[in-house]
Parts: structure tokens; sequence; C-alpha cells
């Protein structure tokens, strides 16, 4: 995968939790996207970073929700 197609998977993946959470404001789902992405800046095969990182962030915010 390209840098560009990652980045573009990264970008519809922040547009698609904004949507799902509206309850949080989308810079904080953007910063958590970001500092999960870094996370993974090492990994050689990134086919399925995005795919990672979104499960990792769902998670984080589910988390956050109120029960």
């Amino acid at each position: 995968m390209g840098q560009n197609n990652e980045q573009a998977r990264i970008a519809q993946l922040i547009e698609r939790l904004a949507d799902a959470h509206s309850d949080v404001p989308s810079e904080q789902i953007t910063l958590t996207v970001h500092d999960v992405l870094a996370g993974f800046s090492g990994a050689s095969v990134r086919e399925f970073v995005p795919l990672l990182v979104e499960r990792r962030v769902r998670q984080q915010l589910a988390q956050m929700q109120p029960i």
C-alpha cells in the first residue's frame, strides 16, 4: 500500500468515526487516531494498519462512553 493510499484510508476512518461518535469532538477523534497510528510507525507491512488503528480507536471510544 502506498503512503497516499494509507493517508486516504486514515482520513476516511476519521470521517466514519466522527459520524458514528457525534458526541465526541472530531478533534479528539483525530488526535486519538493519530496517536494510535504513531504506534504502528515501525510496521514494515502497512496493508492492515488502518484496520488495526480503527479497532483500537473504537475500543478506546467505547471505553469513554457512559454506562
